[in-house]
C-alpha cells in the first residue's frame, strides 16, 4: 500500500479491525468491498487494525521468503497484541494474560462454537476466538471477516463482548454513512473545517 498522509485520522471514529481472510480478500482475491474499505482507511476516514494473530496464522509453517512476504502484506495496519495464549501464540507480539483476558477468550469460544472443545477443536477455531477477543480487548466497534459461521454469530458476540462482526460490505455501508453524516454537518457547519475529498486521489 501507498503512504498516504491522512491514514490514522478515524475521521469519523469508526475502529475496525480486519481478519486474516479479510486482508488476503483484499490482497489476493481482488474483493472490491474490501480494497475500497482499504482505501477509505489510507484517507484517513476510518480506523482499521490487526490483531497479533494474524501473522501468527500466516506466517506459522512457512519458509523465510513467504513470511517475509506475508509481512510485507500486514505491515501498514497497526498490530494489537493479545493476551498469550500457548501454542497458540508469539511470544514477541502478545501481552501476559489477566483474568479479564482469559475469561473474554472464554466467553468468545463459548459463542462462536458451543459445542466445540478447546482442547480438541482446531486450531483456527481458537485463533477465531483470539482473534474476536483482541478486537474486543481494544475496544474496536467491529471484526470484519469472511467467516459465515463467525458472522452468524455477531449479535451474541455483540451482547457479551461489545463488539460487532460484520462483512467487509456491511463494514462499507457503515463507513460509507458515517462519511456522509459528517461531510453533511460540516456543510451546515463550515466552522469545523474542511475534510478530505471524496472519492479520493487513491481511487483514481
Amino acid at each position: 500500500m501507498s503512504p498516504a498522509p491522512l491514514r490514522g485520522r478515524n475521521l469519523i471514529a469508526l475502529y475496525m479491525f480486519i481478519d486474516t481472510n479479510t486482508l488476503i480478500g483484499a490482497v489476493h482475491r481482488d474483493d472490491a468491498d474490501t480494497r475500497e474499505l482499504f482505501r477509505l482507511w489510507e484517507e484517513g476516514w476510518i480506523g482499521l487494525a490487526r490483531t497479533d494473530t494474524m501473522n501468527t496464522e500466516r506466517l506459522e509453517g512457512q519458509d523465510e521468503a513467504t513470511q517475509a512476504e506475508r509481512e510485507e502484506e500486514a505491515a501498514d495496519f497497526p498490530e494489537a497484541f493479545g493476551p498469550f495464549v500457548f501454542d497458540n501464540s508469539r511470544l514477541d507480539a502478545s501481552v501476559f494474560a489477566s483474568e479479564e483476558d482469559g475469561q473474554r477468550i472464554q466467553d468468545a469460544f463459548a459463542i462462536l462454537f458451543p459445542s466445540a472443545s478447546w482442547e480438541t477443536v482446531r486450531k483456527n477455531s481458537r485463533r477465531d476466538a483470539m482473534h474476536v477477543a483482541t478486537a474486543a480487548r481494544y475496544g474496536g466497534h467491529a471484526f470484519v471477516t469472511n467467516e459465515k459461521d463467525l458472522l452468524k454469530k455477531d449479535e451474541q458476540i455483540a451482547a457479551a463482548l461489545g463488539i460487532r462482526i460484520w462483512s467487509p460490505k456491511d463494514a462499507l455501508a457503515r463507513a460509507l454513512a458515517g462519511i456522509t453524516a459528517l461531510r453533511t454537518l460540516h456543510q451546515l457547519e463550515p466552522a469545523r473545517g474542511s475534510l478530505p475529498e471524496y472519492p479520493g486521489s487513491a481511487a483514481d
